[in-house]
């Protein structure tokens, strides 16, 4: 878990050969990945496939506290086998599920249970809590997953912040660029 008193901003873009699971717990920040910004309010989750480029920013300057969870791909590999009929990878690799916004009460502090849960656990290391990790990544996943869905059935917004001089910049990008 990540406390802050006062605004900070990532100095830099950075990958990693992780996956990310990032909920903020109070707060804002400006969340950027690939080339899309997000606003991420308390209670928001982002999810980061592997390698893709991102980094944070402030909004404002007031304090902000967030948990981020990273796994690697055979870690997930672990967990989806017990789960082939379940596609985790694909859904943590779309684009359209970096930012869930349209999250609940009762969903955010379930999130927040579970990701309190794997906190508390991370220094145990007896079989029975590399398990209990691994049950529990795979049912925060899943709840992640299905909420994903909901959100996109009601139609919601990807939370994708526009710029428009960067929207203008790729305008002109596509159109200089070669087609085959």
């Amino acid at each position: 878990m990540i406390d802050r008193e006062h605004s900070y901003d990532m100095g830099s873009f950075h990958t990693h050969h992780k996956y990310e699971l990032y909920y903020e717990v109070e707060g804002a920040r400006r969340y950027f990945i690939e080339d899309s910004a997000y606003i991420v309010n308390a209670g928001n989750v982002i999810l980061i496939g592997e390698n893709q480029i991102h980094k944070t920013g402030s909004v404002g300057d007031g304090p902000t506290s967030r948990i981020v969870c990273n796994f690697s791909r055979e870690y997930l590999q672990e967990i989806s086998g017990a789960f082939p009929e379940i596609d985790l990878f694909g859904f943590m690799s779309e684009e359209n599920n970096h930012l869930l916004s349209s999250i609940t009460v009762k969903q955010q502090n379930y999130i927040y249970s579970i990701l309190q849960q794997l906190i508390q656990m991370q220094d145990e290391n007896s079989p029975e809590s590399a398990v209990t990790r691994k049950m529990l990544l795979a049912t925060l996943l899943l709840q992640l997953k299905k909420m994903c869905e909901n959100q996109h059935e009601l139609g919601g917004d990807s939370g994708r912040v526009t710029n428009r001089i960067v929207s203008q910049i790729q305008a002109i990008l596509r159109s200089i660029t070669p087609r085959s």
